[in-house]
């Protein structure tokens, strides 16, 4: 249900980050990763002077690889 409503909140404010921070969770929990990771890009490309999703993109980039620096 939760991904279910996060969907729907993207539909209408595709822009937000913690939308898209809160699809890329559960994608991660769900275990993918590529799907997790272009929604992190595109909170990096959204608000890129945060350090907070850079340091999350390397985190969900880590999980990909397997390699936690």
């Amino acid at each position: 249900q939760a991904f279910e409503q996060a969907t729907k909140a993207n539909n209408l404010f595709p822009n937000q980050t913690w939308i898209l921070e809160t699809l890329a969770i559960l994608y991660r929990k769900q275990r993918n990763y590529k799907e997790a990771i272009s929604l992190i890009e595109r909170c990096v490309k959204l608000q890129p002077d945060s350090d907070y999703y850079r340091k999350e993109l390397k985190k969900y980039r880590s999980d990909l690889t397997g390699s936690f620096d």
